[in-house]
């Protein structure tokens, strides 16, 4: 009987303890109030469960049988109450309540009758075990088993709906798993009511652990504070243990021992809630921190579409006026409004160079918006690229002899290989532009050699642009497709145009056609290699865009926020 008597005190005192706990971290909460209301009235009925086996007296062993039935009365309804308000039905179950209040206290002026508990009898190995009357029968079937499975109805119907949240899943594993345990604990006090002494109340023991199972399905709560109180209950629980031990030390061996063994527990109950509360406000900054990184996520995407959305209108809003410059100096040039004195050509040819590189930035930034915006449009086609290709450096070439470059241009095509490719034909060759004319741009003398070849066992077309020009240092190369970049700190020296937007626009463009693009440099003053690489044959590259690619980034992201 001693067991069933440690049992009992150890659970009114955890209980207690516990109910505290859960208070004093917030009293306005709804849920925290209800847990420790219904801990509470469980710590009533387990210390009067332990006064009722102390006692020796009739008289006495029948009032704490009583008084601790009491206690029992209010359990099923607030932990049905608090078990509603954690799975957040408690408004939609408001009459449900409170028709299982007025049911709960119906009950409690007859807990001290003969109707509830009508006599203490000797049974199994208790002199006082009281027997159950008519009202008590009732509070079993309606109260006990009727909140109860209801409870875990509940539970089951609102975990079936959270197949996609494995946080709240979890946490009602916890609640069925902890509630169960309870149930079973206290239904095996039952039996004996009822005169069945081969039915003994040895559950009695999983009340001590059904409080800690349900602190960790607190929805109320973050779980790592729930980690905190848990680890005081349990170092609680041991202290009591331990104090039970000692004070019922029979020799001065054992007083000692039990000393030592309470002081070194209490030692390192100190040392573990310190390292717990070290490592849960460690937590809590990462949460804090990645809610931060959450919420500035959002508001950097909110500028950037704001950002794009602007460069768009903006561009298309310049391209009018460009144009018409373009156009009227043109035609002035060629003598369409009458002829213009040679000073004049001079300077509207200046106009026309100066339009023209106006328009190619506008451009660059109308690519860079619709790339970023994942509006670019792809126009797949059937391709010559060695055709393609030979006529842009026939172009490059008259260029180069008008600005009186000292370069060496060449080009090297594999004449008997196929290179038919599904590309966008102005796009790809836009990219081919760009290479090679930064390779012109960015050599002051030297050569600009262009080679075309193709991979026949893998199906792969590469075309190179290599150059004699400034190079690249590694740091230069490792971000020279990034936005905004350009090609080492002396580059204005000698070439003070552009933004920097072509080679990023080239690599976004190669990769939805399913083609790689990349640099390679010995170093400053060693020229360059730009090379890039595409399918060959007549099969469309799979739809992909940008836009694309930052919903897989801002995915990963999320889930690595939820992680932290």
């Amino acid at each position: 009987m001693k067991f069933f008597i440690i049992i009992a005190f150890i659970a009114a005192i955890s209980n207690t303890f516990f109910a505290v706990l859960v208070l004093l971290k917030d009293k306005k909460s709804l849920s925290n109030r209800l847990f420790g209301l219904f801990s509470l009235s469980f710590a009533l009925w387990t210390f009067s469960y332990g006064i009722w086996l102390l006692q020796n007296n009739f008289e006495q062993a029948l009032f704490w049988s009583r008084m601790l039935n009491l206690g029992a009365i209010f359990i099923p309804i607030l932990i049905l109450h608090w078990i509603l308000s954690i799975l957040e039905l408690h408004q939609k179950k408001r009459k449900l309540l409170i028709i299982g209040y007025l049911i709960t206290f119906i009950f409690v002026p007859f807990s001290f009758s003969p109707y509830f508990i009508k006599n203490i009898q000797p049974i199994f190995i208790f002199p006082y075990w009281p027997q159950a009357g008519f009202l008590y029968t009732i509070y079993i079937f309606v109260c006990y088993i009727g909140f109860f499975s209801y409870a875990f109805y509940q539970m089951i119907k609102v975990y079936k709906k959270s197949s996609n949240d494995a946080v709240k899943q979890k946490q009602i594993q916890y609640l069925f798993g902890g509630l169960f345990i309870g149930v079973i604990g206290g239904a095996t006090n039952f039996p004996l009511m009822y005169g069945i002494p081969f039915m003994s109340p040895y559950g009695m023991f999983l009340i001590i652990l059904h409080p800690i199972i349900f602190t960790y399905a607190i929805l109320k709560y973050n779980l790592f504070n729930i980690k905190v109180i848990a680890t005081e209950l349990f170092s609680a629980i041991l202290i009591v243990i331990l104090f039970i031990k000692f004070l019922l030390s029979e020799s001065l061996d054992q007083f000692i021992l039990n000393s030592v063994i309470m002081a070194a527990f209490l030692g390192f109950s100190y040392l573990l809630i310190k390292s717990v509360l070290k490592e849960v406000k460690t937590r809590e900054e990462m949460e804090e921190l990645a809610k931060e990184l959450e919420e500035a996520n959002v508001r950097l995407k909110k500028l950037d579409e704001a950002k794009s959305e602007f460069i768009t209108i903006a561009s298309h809003q310049l391209r009018s006026p460009i144009t018409a410059i373009k156009g009227y100096s043109s035609m002035m040039l060629e003598g369409s409004f009458g002829r213009v004195p040679v000073r004049a050509k001079k300077m509207l040819k200046r106009v026309l160079q100066s339009t023209n590189r106006l328009m190619f930035l506008i451009d660059d930034f109308l690519n860079l918006s619709q790339i970023e915006r994942g509006k670019m449009q792809y126009n797949f086609e059937k391709t010559d690229l060695k055709e393609m290709i030979s006529g842009i450096v026939d172009e490059f070439k008259t260029i180069a002899v008008k600005e009186k470059k000292d370069i060496e241009m060449s080009l090297k095509i594999a004449e008997t290989e196929n290179f038919i490719a599904m590309v966008d034909s102005n796009k790809i060759q836009q990219v081919f532009n760009n290479l090679i004319d930064n390779a012109i741009k960015y050599t002051e003398k030297g050569f600009v050699k262009i080679n075309l070849y193709a991979d026949n066992e893998n199906g792969r077309i590469f075309f190179e642009v290599l150059d004699s020009g400034i190079g690249m240092g590694e740091e230069t190369e490792a971000r020279i497709f990034q936005k905004f970049t350009r090609a080492g700190e002396d580059i204005f020296q000698v070439h003070t145009e552009g933004l920097g937007l072509g080679l990023y626009v080239s690599k976004e463009i190669i990769k939805a056609h399913n083609g790689k693009i990349y640099a390679k440099s010995d170093g400053p003053g060693k020229g360059s290699t730009f090379s890039v690489e595409l399918p060959r044959g007549d099969i469309k590259p799979p739809n992909t865009s940008p836009e694309q690619d930052y919903q897989k980034h801002d995915k990963r992201l999320e889930e690595f926020i939820k992680k932290i």
